[in-house]
């Protein structure tokens, strides 16, 4: 029995021929090969197990090689749905979005420092006014030349920092 499963030997057994005549004809007619070598040759269990295993794991790996190439396709499968739909990230891919994502961080903080330095300026109303009246792709250019976006400690504006700062100061007046 394997799984469950009687093992049925079809076609001639390699030792049937040494079992005398008288001992072949029986009432109940043997299944399988082990079976019959037990039953004519007398032979005792080691050599029946032998024979008998060698039947089985012979089955066995007809039986499993559908279920094995199913498990390689699904496999490869999945692998192929899982990175192009995102679900699974490699690590130079999650580096590089850790990177923006700090990137964007650091810019919309330092935005936040450029509005507070312009809100400290005397003539804040004018100078909105002249931003909004300026160019939306120069405005950047503008709240560098204004000097907001020139962070404490530091020489002069990234054109990042400013662009935002420019975008949110446009934000405050409408």
């Amino acid at each position: 029995m394997l799984y469950g499963m009687e093992l049925r030997v079809e076609g001639n057994c390699p030792d049937w021929e040494r079992v005398p005549q008288a001992r072949r004809a029986a009432r109940n007619p043997p299944q399988s090969c082990a079976e019959k070598l037990q039953r004519g040759l007398g032979a005792d269990s080691d050599q029946v197990a032998k024979h008998s295993s060698e039947k089985e794991t012979k089955v066995n790996k007809q039986q499993m090689k559908p279920f094995a190439w199913g498990a390689v396709v699904g496999a490869v499968g999945l692998s192929i749905l899982m990175f192009s739909t995102g679900w699974a990230v490699t690590s130079g891919v999650a580096e590089a979005d850790a990177r923006e994502m700090s990137r964007a961080a650091v810019i919309e903080n330092l935005a936040a420092i450029c509005v507070a330095q312009f809100e400290a300026t005397a003539n804040k109303e004018e100078n909105l006014n002249k931003l909004i009246a300026t160019d939306t792709w120069q405005r950047g250019s503008y709240v560098q030349q204004q000097g907001w976006a020139i962070m404490p400690g530091s020489d002069s504006a990234t054109s990042q920092v400013a662009a935002a700062c420019a975008m949110r100061l446009a934000q405050l007046s409408g």
